[in-house]
């Protein structure tokens, strides 16, 4: 079989990288390591204070970053100020008191108080805007697109801004401005993209939920990289607007935005959130998997590429059986 010699170059480059593991600090904060549904319960319930919260994740954040350089911006100041306002809220409702938002009660907020990291090339009002583009360096985003205006009519609280290849362009998250985002699990490796500060973020436990976009695997090969949950939603789903780069009518027909998540329940209560065709996806009636189709490769026969491992065909065999 012959090479290209791109293709030896990665190969080479490959096996001379030495591996540079277990370079992220443990997580010491307990909450950081428990799920949307449960946090947003406590803070509900007045045993948790979104400010707290909040500020668990921008410590763990700071923590993270030198190491893993996913952050390309951050709101810390507002997002603890907007996290303090929820927690008045969530005071003056359990004294029995009206909402303090008229028609807005803490309970109708299933994202209440949980902070929120976004992806560099979905507008987020006052945040970075250039997806990793030299040229639009300094570019802030004027509005929030509208899946950000519906996540944080859920109670979600913006908080940072996550690196991408130049222009959403490649699979991994290097550009000129920001430089490259590495891998938690290993610094020496690639955390995938389009969306690899997203994953490379969430997998190191600095975010909880984020937002990401998908043309091509732009979600979901970080998501794998970096082994968290990610969801390519059907072009049409999710509100595409406001993104950079912009795409035309013919490309915005296999655009994607989805949710992006260290939990796996946390997909959901998310994409009842982003979706704004949720009634039709029928997102609240229970999925009868023995009616699904599942396809599957254990293999794809590449002597050059690490074999599968057999404990992943074991769980395939087994969620497919």
């Amino acid at each position: 079989m012959r090479l290209s010699l791109d293709v030896f170059i990665d190969i080479t480059a490959f096996v001379l990288t030495p591996s540079r593991k277990a370079k992220v600090l443990p997580i010491t904060d307990r909450l950081l390591l428990q799920s949307t549904q449960e946090l947003t319960e406590q803070i509900k319930l007045g045993k948790l204070k979104s400010q707290t919260l909040v500020k668990a994740y921008i410590d763990r954040i700071k923590s993270v970053q030198p190491v893993i350089n996913a952050v390309v911006d951050q709101r810390y100041t507002e997002a603890l100020l907007e996290a303090i306002e929820i927690d008045k809220r969530v005071l003056h409702e359990l004294y029995g008191n009206d909402p303090l938002i008229p028609g807005v009660s803490i309970h109708d907020q299933p994202l209440l108080g949980i902070p929120l990291s976004v992806k560099n090339s979905i507008g987020v009002e006052g945040m970075a805007f250039d997806a990793g583009h030299e040229p639009r360096k300094g570019e802030k985003s004027k509005t929030d697109s509208k899946v950000i205006q519906s996540l944080r009519k859920a109670g979600a609280i913006p908080l940072v801004m996550t690196n991408v290849p130049e222009l959403t362009s490649w699979w991994d998250s290097s550009n000129k401005i920001y430089g490259q985002t590495n891998n938690p699990y290993d610094l020496s490796r690639i955390p995938g993209g389009s969306s690899g500060g997203e994953a490379a973020l969430i997998a190191s436990a600095g975010s909880l939920i984020g937002v990401g976009s998908d043309t091509g695997g732009s979600i979901r090969v970080p998501a794998c990289f970096c082994g968290i949950f990610g969801h390519r939603t059907t072009p049409g789903v999710v509100p595409t607007d406001n993104q950079f780069p912009a795409v035309d009518a013919e490309k915005n027909t296999i655009l994607s935005v989805g949710p992006m998540t260290r939990y796996a329940k946390d997909i959901l209560p998310m994409l009842k959130v982003m979706s704004n065709s949720s009634h039709k996806l029928k997102l609240n009636e229970d999925v009868d998997l023995s009616k699904v189709k599942i396809y599957y490769m254990e293999d794809n026969w590449n002597p050059l590429e690490t074999r599968v491992s057999s404990e992943i065909k074991h769980a395939i065999r087994r969620m497919v059986c």
